[in-house]
């Protein structure tokens, strides 16, 4: 039995006996340094991990990846000191005097009630080891994961662990897309900035047909995530080619805690940076309020914009986008969401966005969409309606 299936079972366990139990997913790989120094560290991290669980009188669970759980009881201790010695353990020796926990280290869960979403994650884990013992490490073996019949259909944590892996290891610079952002300038439409972005279509297509993807599935948020940083770090490297100019990128919010973020800074001015727009999914946005406002002040601080990527209209009634202090929101303007946007709700809430803030309608299809737009005084357009126009202008 491999080490995931016997968490697994006694998780099952707690669940079935009702116990009040705190679970930290202490995720290893998420440290810099492990990343840096590799296997010797980790090893270390986990004697102290495992010696720290013995003196609190808690399970250490170790993964097939080198992450690890740590299963506590909650009646009967201290569970804010406990948490805090286990997590204590798991940093590095010049992270020891640091304030605040690394980002991304560490996944709190509490049994029974987040049964399922502990599942959910330690399925993930168990799929990654399964796939790691049929095919091994290599990029070789990723794209030949990608091509059996375990690969057909939607989205898992199976074919993402190969995606990942296929994905941090090949060039993707071919794949890289732009798109331009339009502003009506008298009658004629000017270029506002060009998106880059992976193709992701094509990158499908050629590499991993059989996979289906779903833009409301959580594991697809986890690709775009992989996706985003590999888009950074190849514009890291050419970034005098397009520095100086006005574009917007994707951006994962956690890629902003991660080492290629101060690369890229590094090979910028701040002139440079104020020409550049991170476009940040609003799921990704909403999933932790003091994560999202880190990294926003973060990015405004090197010099960068942000907008909100992805809004559907729906969202707008209902979710303080100016709060979170962005500079702009993208909203989806395409034909299916035209009745939603006639709403007089929708128009009541974009009258709220302070005017500092810049709207964009995205995926413009329709002349509906456009007009509307226009009438409610919306500065940046995008989309192949849009790509059309400026064409037939020129």
């Amino acid at each position: 039995m491999v080490p995931e299936q016997d968490l697994i079972l006694r998780l099952r366990h707690f669940k079935r006996a009702e116990t009040a139990v705190s679970v930290l997913n202490l995720c290893f790989e998420s440290l810099p340094e492990v990343r840096a120094r590799g296997q010797a560290l980790r090893d270390r991290l986990f004697e102290q991990l495992e010696r720290a669980c013995a003196s609190v009188k808690a399970e250490c669970r170790s993964m097939s990846n080198g992450d690890a759980f740590v299963l506590l009881p909650v009646a009967g201790r201290d569970l804010v000191r406990d948490e805090a010695l286990v997590i204590a353990a798991c940093l590095p020796d010049e992270r020891k005097a640091a304030v605040s926990v690394p980002e991304g280290l560490v996944l709190r869960f509490r049994m029974p009630q987040d049964y399922m979403p502990l599942r959910e994650r330690t399925n993930h884990y168990l799929e990654a080891a399964r796939a790691a013992e049929t095919f091994g490490g290599s990029v070789a073996s990723a794209e030949k994961a990608l091509q059996t019949e375990e690969a057909y259909g939607p989205l898992s944590a199976w074919s993402l662990s190969y995606l990942e892996q296929w994905l941090g290891n090949v060039s993707i610079r071919r794949y890289v897309r732009t798109q331009a952002a339009y502003t009506r300038q008298g009658t004629t439409w000017e270029v506002a900035f060009q998106e880059y972005a992976i193709g992701l279509g094509d990158l499908r297509r050629a590499h991993f047909p059989h996979v289906d993807l779903d833009s409301r599935h959580g594991l697809f948020l986890d690709l775009c995530r992989t996706l985003d940083r590999r888009l950074l770090e190849e514009m890291t490297e050419n970034a005098p080619q397009w520095a100086g100019q006005a574009i917007s990128m994707n951006l994962a919010l956690e890629t902003v805690f991660q080492p290629i973020f101060p690369r890229l800074c590094a090979v910028l001015t701040r002139p440079q940076r104020a020409c550049i727009t991170f476009e940040i999914h609003h799921q990704d946005l909403l999933r932790d309020m003091r994560r999202t406002r880190t990294a926003i002040d973060i990015l405004h601080r090197e010099g960068f914009h942000v907008l909100a990527d992805g809004v559907s209209p729906d969202l707008l009634p209902v979710v303080d986008f100016a709060a979170l202090g962005l500079d702009g929101c993208k909203i989806t303007a395409s034909s299916e969401w035209m009745e939603t946007l006639r709403q007089p709700a929708i128009r009541q809430a974009m009258d709220r966005l302070p005017p500092t803030m810049r709207r964009v309608f995205g995926r413009v299809d329709s002349k509906e969409a456009l007009e509307l737009g226009l009438d409610w005084d919306v500065k940046i357009f995008q989309g192949w309606l849009l790509d059309d126009l400026a064409t037939g202008e020129k």
